[in-house]
């Protein structure tokens, strides 16, 4: 596991320290590593804050996220086992020899605020990447994995499973996509069940209107038969008429002869 190195900008400055405390000692009549009120060692200053990220919403942490944070507690453990009171001293004689309370606060402090960096980088690390949530994942696909397992023993299935990584790349590849085509396909079914609906019901209106058509049709074929009757029927009075008319004109031209004759 690689844990993200701290920033420097964040790390406790020990300079006005390490100045203080390689100094010689002082001639006589002076105490040596007196304390003022912008003496760094007269109470061990808080260090600057640094806003911390905010916390990783755990969901209930599994078996592997919480060994997965039990073994970055170990290693940071660890690593500032290295950083022990005897090192520091080591580093700064004259102040281990005149004031070794003062070696004591400056590791207290120095331990204290890298492990509340490391702390807050590595929870940024699993903010950013959403480890806690993958991790839980992980731990429900092996129960389910043993589960499936337990589940063949039981049946009396002897068959090995095959390993992924035995696979084709088209057999993981259609392992991948499968459930998003199958999703599809259904979605698209129901599309085009919604529409052979829609497309049956415009069937039915508009076989209706046909027949409504052909009704209006057949009413107006036969309105316009009766019309053309009635205007065969008046062609046929309006010609008597006029064969009436003129045999009563030839009737009258022979009367008027007749009347010529005799006369």
């Amino acid at each position: 596991m690689r844990v993200s190195p701290l920033k420097q900008s964040n790390l406790p400055t020990t300079a006005p320290i390490a100045a203080q405390m390689s100094d010689p000692v002082p001639s006589a009549g002076v105490t040596p590593f007196a304390p003022t009120a912008t003496d760094p060692l007269a109470e061990p200053a808080q260090p600057e804050s640094t806003a911390p990220p905010p916390p990783v919403d755990e969901q209930s942490p599994g078996i592997r996220a919480r060994a997965f944070r039990e073994v970055l507690k170990r290693a940071l453990n660890q690593t500032l086992k290295g950083c022990t009171q005897e090192n520091i001293g080591q580093c700064f004689p004259t102040a281990a020899k005149h004031r070794p309370g003062l070696i004591k606060d400056v590791h207290k402090q120095l331990v204290g605020q890298y492990e509340k960096l490391a702390t807050a980088s590595f929870e940024s690390v699993l903010a950013r990447y959403d480890t806690i949530r993958k991790l839980n994942e992980l731990d429900v696909l092996i129960d389910e994995a043993r589960a499936r397992k337990a589940t063949a023993a039981a049946e009396g299935v002897t068959e090995e499973p095959i390993p992924p990584s035995t696979l084709p790349p088209t057999a993981i590849l259609d392992a991948h996509l499968t459930p998003h085509l199958l999703k599809a396909q259904a979605l698209l079914s129901e599309k085009l069940t919604t529409v052979q609906a829609e497309n049956e019901l415009l069937m039915d209106t508009i076989e209706k209107q046909e027949a409504e058509i052909r009704t209006l049709v057949t009413q107006l074929e036969k309105a316009v038969g009766g019309v053309e009757g009635a205007v065969k029927i008046v062609r046929g009075c309006v010609e008597e008429g006029k064969g009436e008319g003129e045999k009563d004109e030839q009737s009258g031209g022979e009367n008027r002869d007749v009347e010529m004759v005799d006369a």
